[in-house]
């Protein structure tokens, strides 16, 4: 047996223009069974060499041609500017800080999210809160994506007690707090 024995029969050569069916443009079209190529695959695969996909089966079913993109410019690199955090935020930290340090707490009522408490600190409450920094981070946030918008606002459970609580040792029972302790004795 020889080695062209073993080869594959090689493939017939494309229809020419002229003997091909109306509409059929692909260069590789060679004529099978009725109008079907002898390449084409199912789901519009093409099993020529240089295909892939059918040229004519994308032309009635697949995506439409697209237009090539222009050029686009790339502005040269420049330094990056320095990024004021208040700006950025819509106020200021001192408008922060005057917040908590008034102890206010307000009550937003809105249709959609309902009672919202604006808190300088969590107070763990069984009530929805935000703090002011929080509230910034939501609306830096937004403003980063335009036309965003806050569609749900719900705490899934209470916040945990603000940090200083958590860090301060615990006292045994033989310890008194520090508002109970007498002033130290002069001599």
């Amino acid at each position: 047996m020889a080695i062209k024995d073993l080869l594959p029969p090689a493939p017939p050569p494309p229809t020419p223009a002229s003997e091909r069916p109306a509409g059929i443009t692909c260069e590789t079209y060679t004529r099978g069974e009725g109008k079907r190529c002898v390449h084409y695959a199912n789901n519009g695969a093409c099993l020529h060499e240089t295909g892939f996909m059918c040229v004519e089966w994308l032309k009635v079913n697949g995506p439409k041609p697209s237009l090539p993109t222009p050029p686009v410019a790339i502005a040269p690199k420049s330094e990056a500017p320095i990024i004021d955090i208040d700006q950025l935020r819509g106020f200021t930290t001192d408008d922060i800080e005057s917040f908590k340090v008034r102890g206010l707490e307000v009550l937003l009522r809105s249709e959609t999210y309902g009672d919202l408490w604006l808190v300088p600190a969590y107070t763990g409450q069984p009530r929805t809160e935000i703090t002011p920094e929080h509230a910034a981070t939501l609306a830096r946030v937004m403003s980063t994506f335009p036309g965003s918008h806050i569609v749900s606002f719900h705490q899934t459970k209470n916040p945990s007690p603000t940090l200083s609580a958590q860090s301060a040792p615990s006292r045994s029972a033989h310890e008194k707090p520090a508002s109970q302790l007498q002033p130290p004795l002069e001599v």
